[in-house]
């Protein structure tokens, strides 16, 4: 099974102790690299998705592009979005492609 947990917060060492570090793998997301920023925010989440069998641990979540970016709208500057996309309604957007996102992934990735 597959599966994807986007650990945040004191739930990180909890998730951590009862699974076997040798069939994980923790991807750190970082500030966005220039070829991250070239692409899609959701981007670098799917790159990272694991293979069936495996657990991919995300040390970030992509819902921190609804919160954290809205607090700092200089992020949102640096994706280099066409001024058309900044427009009112690009919060429920994103939620928007966050939940068709998270419904193309297979049934058996669990977040959280």
């Amino acid at each position: 099974m597959a599966e994807i947990l986007a650990e945040r917060g004191p739930d990180r060492s909890a998730i951590g102790q009862r699974i076997n570090p040798q069939g994980c793998r923790v991807t750190s997301f970082k500030a966005p690299s220039a070829e991250e920023l070239d692409h899609d925010y959701l981007w670098r989440h799917a790159k990272a998705l694991p293979e069936r069998g495996h657990i991919e641990l995300f040390n970030r979540s992509y819902y921190e592009e609804v919160l954290v970016v809205r607090l700092h709208p200089e992020y949102l500057e640096r994706q280099q979005l066409p001024p058309s996309v900044k427009g009112r309604g690009i919060w429920r957007r994103r939620f928007e492609q966050i939940n068709n996102f998270e419904n193309t992934c297979p049934k058996t990735v669990s977040s959280f």
